[in-house]
């Protein structure tokens, strides 16, 4: 028998607490390690989350300036055509053959730069959005995986009870005091 401060250890009494203090470590750490990760997970689909909305208030803005890019745009025409209209009476060549054929042309390209403004926008909007639905995707995956490490967390922890039983089983098997009295009788 082992002596420390007055107490008797017994050998199967340290082989026990052995196995079971290095199974407690084994499953402790397993949970810990899962909540770990988990915990990132989690914090990665916030940041996903986040992000995704910072990407859709982009793309609303981006639509918002192009809009007003589009009104200044057509201001801007609605002046030069005044100044052309007021060029082509002031020339005397008249709205009908040349004078209306450049009118014409000129509407022509307002117009085409006009829906080439609003085109330009709504592409970037949605890029944007595009952007916004894959980091909701993202953030939803992090969440998936965060169940799925607490879930492993878990499985680990078992794994490392079912091994420490194991261990103690092998260890009894092996070495723990054989009793004389297999049958159940006294041998009287």
């Amino acid at each position: 028998m082992l002596m420390r401060s007055g107490a008797n250890f017994e050998p199967t009494t340290i082989a026990m607490v052995a196995i079971a203090a290095s199974t407690a470590v084994q499953a402790i750490g397993a949970m810990s390690s899962a909540a770990a990760q988990s915990q990132s997970y989690k914090s990665q689909a916030a940041a996903d989350d986040a992000n995704a909305e910072v990407l859709k208030q982009n793309a609303v803005q981006a639509r918002q300036e192009s809009s007003t890019q589009e009104d200044a745009l057509r201001q801007r025409q609605r002046q030069i055509r005044g100044q052309q209209v007021a060029s082509i009476a002031q020339s005397g060549i008249g709205f009908s053959g040349t004078g209306g054929d450049l009118l014409e042309q000129s509407d022509i390209a307002s117009t085409l730069d006009d829906l080439s403004v609003r085109y330009e926008g709504e592409m970037k909007a949605k890029g944007l959005n595009q952007q916004a639905s894959q980091s909701t995707y993202d953030a939803a995956m992090a969440r998936a995986n965060a169940s799925n490490a607490t879930t492993a967390g878990y499985f680990g922890a078992a794994g490392a009870l079912t091994q420490g039983a194991s261990s103690y089983a092998t260890w009894q098997t092996k070495y723990a005091p054989k009793s004389n009295n297999l049958s159940g009788t006294s041998g009287n």
